[in-house]
Formats: C-alpha cells, structure tokens, sequence
C-alpha cells in the first residue's frame, strides 16, 4: 500500500461523481492516454479509503503491463497525469452546470461569424433562462453582459433605425449602468465580509472604516435612483447590504431583523444556492447570539424548512451534508426535542452519500440515545460505527469515554483514555487550539476514572478549579456537574 493524492482527491468524489469521471475518461477529446481508463479502473475497486495492502506501484504495473518488467516511473507518471485528468474534470464539472458566460460568448461568436438564425435561436434560450430561473450569485453580471450581446448584435445587423428604437437602447445601457453598480457593490461587500470573518477569527488588522462609508454612501445613492426596484440584481444588493449590517453589527437586533425579515419575503427570487447561503448565515448569527425563545423558534423553523425543501442539494452537495446534520440533531438534543430528532433520523437518513448512510445512522442513534438516558443502548450504535473514514471520530472518543465512565467500565475507560491520547497527538486536521479542548476533557476524565478507583483523592479541587477557568472543554456542563456530586459525597 502507498499514499498519493490521487487517492486523497478521489476519496472525496461521491458515487455519482466517480461515475462520471469514468466517462469523462472514456472522452477521446478530454483524454489521448489509452492506459489512463484501464489504471482508473483498477483504482475504482479500492473507492474510497484506497488502503488495502494490496494496493501497489508494482501491482497496478502488473495489471497494466503483464509479462513486462517493471518501472516505478511508468506508473509514477501515470498516476501524476491520472491526477492531471481528475482535476480537470473538477473543472469542467464545475463549468458546465451554469456556464453562462460561455453561452453568452457563443452568441458573441455567432453574431461576429454572421450567423444570425442560430444567434436568435440560443437567444430564445436565453431569454428563457434570465425570465425564468432564479437568482444565482453570478447572474446579474451575466445579464449585464448578456444585454451588452443584445446591442451588439442590433448594431452589426442594423435593427436600429429610429428615434423611437435608439431611445430604447439608451434606457437599456441605463439599466445596464445600474445593473453594472449593484454587482460590483456586491462583490465589494462580499469582501469586505470575508476580510471581517478573517479578523474575527484570526484577529487580522484590517480596514473597514473607508468601504463601510463607501457602501452606505452607494446605498444612499440607490435608494434615491429611479429605477426598477425589483430587479434580481437588486434583491440580491439589498440581501447582502443587509447581511453586511448584521455581521458588523451581531449584538444589533433590528439589523438582523431586518435583513432575515427581507430575505425571507424575497426568498422567491432566489435559487437553491443563495437560499441555502444565506439560511446558513442566519443559522450563524442565532447560534451566535444570546439564545432567546426567538432564536430558538427561527433555529427550528430554518432547519425544518432546509430538510422539508432539501435546500441542502445544490451545486456543491447532491447529499446531505453530514456536518450540517449533525448540528441538526445537536441543536434538537439541546433543546430535549427528542421525538422530533428521532423523526429526522427516519426521514432523512437516506438523504446521505450511499456509503455513509449506516454510520450516519448509528451515530445519530448513539446521541440520541444517551441523551435520552440508554448509554447501553448508545454503546451498541457507537460499537457499530466503522472508524475507517468516519469523520466524528472526536465525537465517538467523547461519547464513549463519557459512557465507560457512567457505567464505571474504568478498565475499558482507561484504555481508550491511551489510544484517545494517541489519536489526538498524531491527528494532522485540528489544530493545537482545537486539539486543547479534547485534551483537558480526556485529562479530567483520567483524574475523574482514577479517583473513582480510590487513588489520586486530592485532586478533585484541582479539577473543579480548572473546569471553572473560562475556555471551550467537551461535555464541560456535565463535568462540573459530576465534579459537584463527587464534592458532596466526599
């Protein structure tokens, strides 16, 4: 067996994503190397985790070139160009869904070669998509060059003849002059968003105070412009604009009032992608924020209505993404809503990539199931749970440790204390910061586990001392309630 990051890429790759990777491999357009196909389908067998010790330089080679004597470059270079070919099929893949900008410069094509029947006909279609589709975030510059297409076609074929048509054109290259505004103002608060995510995640220095005036001077300007206000360029504007107040200002209510109160009664304008966006950023701000019975009922009503509209799936996920679930089913524990986790977990654990779906399942269960007091019962589903690509396997150290320790299985507790250390120290994804919280809740769980075995007795106020310091420490509510009922029977 060996590492390479063909393997690491391909194991991202859904079912379906694999599928057509196949056959864009079979495309003699995309791909001339004949042996590249053949590697590809020898790899597929080893989906996803790509570490069955059969796996080999040598043995690929042996399956591509048998009776030939064996060359490590050979195979080198053909994994390296097997990668090649994987993210360039990332790229068309990514492409071809909403390429817009290429249709519109085919038409541009069209028009120039003179070829005005077919221009008309993509124009139809066209015409169609902007009428009829919802927003997406690159439209409203699509449209605007899209328009600029449109003149440039009645200039080469001569449509304008009058008065009457050239005042036409000037009101639509005003339009396109605001369209124009609004969509580099967007792209102006998208960044100044993320430079803020930036510094308040990282504590970057960065400057706010001129693009903050600048944005409320451009929004000043527009709300005093005549002009169609109910354009998709401009929704999308004012969602953002108002997004970008909230974030600035997260302790500030009514800016968040108003921006979730705008988007939800122009929601209609816009497509599976920006609703799911911009229910995430409202997801972000509730849990942010103080919990309040508000908040609590928006949580449950935008996660019911992302689940019910499987807003989920869009151009990025065809699943459920586990991440988001997760916080689903953490959120309904939190709130001791278990019914409706478990009615979730029903209705919706088909909803995952088809290799995942069990483990999703049983870990959902094992929640559910020891915050509803069975930490037997969580033990089984935990036990169930193939760790081989499992991507909480923080949360399946936590629950078990927390479990052994409960049902005092102090032997088996203190065992996975040693290969729960270990995994902590040699995991490369978390950080030291993040790998902190684990570490202080596995620690504590040792001096816990020991003094309930009679030794170490004068640590317990040791433990409480640290538990009451600020800072993130896993099941750290629970813990100190444990550290308070050792103390009273002590």
């Amino acid at each position: 067996m060996f590492k390479h990051n063909l393997f690491s890429l391909l194991s991202t790759f859904t079912s379906d994503e694999l599928k057509k990777f196949s056959d864009f491999l079979q495309s003699k357009y995309f791909v001339t190397n004949k042996k590249l196909y053949p590697l590809f389908s020898i790899l597929e067998k080893f989906y996803p985790s790509f570490q069955d010790e059969k796996l080999t330089k040598k043995f690929l080679f042996e399956k591509l070139y048998p009776g030939k004597t064996y060359h490590d470059s050979t195979i080198r270079d053909l994994l390296s160009e097997l990668l090649d070919k994987c993210e360039e099929f990332l790229k068309v893949d990514n492409l071809y869904p909403k390429n817009i900008d290429a249709e519109i410069e085919l038409l541009n094509t069209l028009c120039t070669r003179k070829q005005y029947k077919l221009f008309l006909k993509k124009k139809k279609i066209l015409d169609d998509y902007f009428n009829n589709n919802q927003l997406w975030a690159e439209q409203p510059f699509d449209k605007v060059k899209y328009d600029i297409a449109l003149l440039d076609f009645d200039i080469y074929t001569q449509i304008i003849k009058n008065t009457e048509n050239i005042q036409k054109r000037i009101e639509l290259l005003n339009s396109i002059s605001f369209e124009s505004i609004i969509t580099g103002v967007v792209l102006i608060i998208n960044n100044e968003t993320r430079k803020h995510i930036y510094n308040r995640n990282y504590g970057a220095e960065t400057e706010t105070t001129k693009f903050e005036s600048y944005l409320n001077s451009v929004d000043e300007f527009l709300n005093k412009c005549d002009f169609n206000r109910q354009t998709i360029s401009f929704i999308n504007y004012k969602i953002n604009f108002l997004y970008y107040k909230t974030f600035r200002n997260r302790e500030d209510y009514n800016a968040f009032n108003d921006y979730r109160l705008f988007f939800e009664n122009n929601k209609h304008y816009l497509d599976k992608d920006a609703i799911f966006d911009h229910y995430v950023n409202i997801l972000n701000h509730c849990i942010a924020v103080k919990r309040s019975p508000e908040t609590i009922e928006i949580l449950f009503r935008i996660y019911n209505d992302i689940l019910i509209n499987k807003y989920y799936i869009n151009k990025y996920e065809k699943y459920l993404n586990p991440d988001f679930y997760r916080g689903v089913i953490m959120f309904g524990i939190e709130q001791s809503k278990f019914d409706w986790v478990r009615n979730i977990i029903d209705n919706y654990n088909d909803c995952f990539e088809p290799s995942i779906r069990n483990k999703m399942y049983n870990y959902s269960m094992a929640q559910i199931e020891i915050a509803d007091g069975d930490t037997l019962k969580a033990l089984d589903y935990l036990n169930d749970i193939d760790l081989e690509n499992f991507i909480f396997k923080y949360d399946l150290y936590n629950l078990k440790l927390k479990i052994y320790y409960i049902n005092n299985y102090f032997e088996e507790a203190l065992s996975l204390v040693k290969a729960y250390n270990a995994f902590i120290r040699n995991n490369k994804l978390k950080n030291k910061e993040e790998k902190l919280i684990y570490k202080k809740y596995v620690d504590i769980m040792e001096l816990l586990i020991q003094y309930k075995c009679g030794k170490k007795k004068n640590k317990l106020e040791d433990i409480s001392f640290e538990l009451s310091k600020e800072g993130r420490i896993t099941f750290k509510d629970w813990l100190k309630e444990e550290v308070q009922k050792l103390l009273i029977e002590k």
